[in-house]
């Protein structure tokens, strides 16, 4: 983060470089002249070399600072370049923890005096879109189509219509992470590769060996553990199963179908039949024998689980002694053994900016959008891998400093690049009111950890719920 900046013209610097990482939340304090018309996209129009001057405005940033050194580089490499491309504009910030943002984020737009740019949950969308709070930033992409072209992620933000009410600044994957010295403990070569709903593939066979030949031992080792994630690796093991929560048209959910059925009693099989994963009851002993702050994730990070299925970014909450010694690394998600155009797909997720539907400064709100999404220097110096995921441009992937910044495990980049990079990583699915939807799902989840239903039964009820849901949606539209 100390090296020099090379200068370029903003054209050039815009068409090379890569995305961010810090959470934003804009408030415009000035006023700058209103925006053109917004032309189609194609060889007329118009780059950001042709955009006229902007007048003079003041944009103000609240900011998640996930590492406290961000802070320092967001100033050196945010604020002093964009003053450089646009001198006219005054980029006033304060750093924010996530539930403060929020929190706040919720209250001024409740009020009518929202930041021009908010963040960074892209499931808010839906909601947000449906309150009138953002703006459709279709317009500006087209416009600047050849300054975005590298950036990954924009077309899993795009809504049935075809509108686009995010925009991405990160990107992060499903992935599988594994504790090498268990392995080696163990004699396992690597760690497995493919799994599948009807014999477990070699994911159950891993898990298996590792849990029975430590169940003598007195701190038992599991040879599997997941969070059970509906964003990331739940879709994951879903679309790689040939289902999904809803139809791609987000119209019919899809919970009743046994393909998806399968999946969630595999998840459940995993912990209650075949005992290759801890249960409630064993990481609460776990999490009785280790500080409170060192609580997340301790299966693994406590080496207590060989084999994680998580997402990119999870290390950055792990608060363990010897955090960057553990002996961890991280590879591609298990494929299906049945061989499909989704064998192989993996759940991905992108931090968003939305534009503010009252800004009175679109113009230069969207030119600081951008410069957050195409700057190497932003991306690199600021997205840290702990904080945010990998740059939102391919280009920045192959830049060493990535690698040289992620002190903690794992630090292969490749298992989130490459199945990105093949055109195998897909968004969450963004439907209407999905946190209120996606909720009934997570309270049938638990009924069923609790076991207080079947997952057959379970399954069938959130489906017929959330349709019930989803159909009073459309009919009030």
């Amino acid at each position: 983060m100390t090296e020099q900046r090379t200068l370029m013209t903003r054209r050039g610097l815009l068409a090379t470089t890569a995305g961010t990482g810090a959470m934003l939340a804009l408030a415009a304090c000035g006023q700058v002249q209103a925006p053109a018309a917004m032309p189609e996209a194609g060889d007329d129009a118009p780059q950001s070399d042709d955009m006229p001057a902007m007048e003079e405005a003041t944009v103000s940033v609240n900011w998640v600072v996930n590492i406290a050194e961000n802070a320092g580089a967001f100033e050196d490499l945010v604020l002093g370049p964009f003053k450089e491309f646009h001198p006219n504009i005054t980029v006033n910030w304060q750093s924010l923890g996530y539930r403060n943002l929020m929190e706040k984020q919720v209250v001024e737009l409740a009020a009518g005096s929202s930041p021009d740019i908010l963040g960074p949950e892209p499931t808010r969308y839906p909601q947000y879109r449906d309150a009138g709070y953002v703006t459709d930033l279709s317009p500006f992409v087209q416009r600047d189509a050849a300054v975005l072209d590298d950036v990954v992620g924009i077309d899993w933000l795009q809504d049935p219509e075809g509108k686009l009410w995010t925009f991405p600044y990160g990107v992060l994957a499903t992935i599988q992470i594994y504790n090498t010295a268990i392995l080696d403990k163990f004699g396992i070569n690597e760690p497995p590769k493919t799994w599948n709903p009807s014999d477990g593939g070699e994911l159950l066979e891993t898990a298996q060996e590792i849990t029975q030949r430590s169940s003598a031992d007195q701190d038992q080792i599991w040879g599997f553990w997941s969070r059970n994630d509906s964003t990331t690796e739940v879709p994951t093991m879903l679309i790689q199963n040939g289902t999904n929560f809803v139809t791609d048209d987000y119209t019919r959910f899809r919970l009743h179908e046994p393909e998806f059925i399968d999946v969630i009693q595999f998840l459940y099989d995993l912990e209650f039949k075949y005992r290759v994963k801890p249960t409630s009851d064993d990481i609460g002993a776990l999490n009785e024998t280790i500080p409170e702050g060192q609580r997340r994730d301790s299966p693994f990070t406590q080496q207590r689980a060989a084999v994680y299925h998580t997402w990119f970014n999870a290390e950055s909450a792990w608060n363990v002694p010897g955090v960057e010694e553990l002996p961890v690394k991280a590879r591609r998600f298990p494929a299906h053994t049945v061989q499909s155009e989704n064998s192989d797909a993996v759940g991905s997720y992108t931090p968003v900016q939305y534009m503010w539907s009252g800004t009175k400064s679109p113009d230069a709100t969207w030119e600081l959008m951008k410069f957050l999404s195409t700057d190497l220097e932003v991306q690199v110096g600021v997205t840290t891998l702990l904080n945010y995921g990998m740059p939102v441009v391919r280009a920045a992937w192959d830049d060493p400093r990535l690698a040289e910044q992620k002190a903690r495990p794992p630090r292969e980049l490749t298992p989130i690049t490459e199945p990105i990079g093949e055109g195998n990583g897909f968004m969450t699915q963004l439907y209407p009111n999905y946190g209120e939807i996606r909720g009934v799902y997570l309270d049938h989840m638990r009924m069923v950890w609790n076991q207080e239903m079947t997952v057959p039964d379970a399954m069938q009820s959130a489906g017929k719920i959330m349709q019930a849901m989803i159909d009073e949606y459309y009919a009030a539209k």
